[in-house]
């Protein structure tokens, strides 16, 4: 009966370390994708504000355009 408790225990021993190996690579599992998530949301702000920046640099360029066109060929022509 001795060398029954004695695997019990070894098999508990096991069990314990396999689920400590489990939850350490699922937490460094979860800390990695929680860095990647704030990386994309941070590029999509970065590429949301890189094309708002874009656009509005086209409408003033526009405005520009009919501006000049107006002074040199005068009111009411584009």
């Amino acid at each position: 009966m001795p060398g029954k408790a004695n695997l019990k225990f070894r098999r508990f021993c096991g069990i314990v370390i396999l689920a400590v190996i489990v939850l350490t690579c699922f937490s460094i599992w979860l800390y990695f994708d929680a860095q990647y998530q704030q990386a994309t949301r941070e590029l999509n702000e970065y590429q949301t504000q890189k094309q708002e920046r874009l656009e509005r640099e086209q409408r003033f360029q526009k405005f520009q355009w009919e501006h000049r066109a107006r002074v040199q060929n005068g009111p009411g022509t584009y």
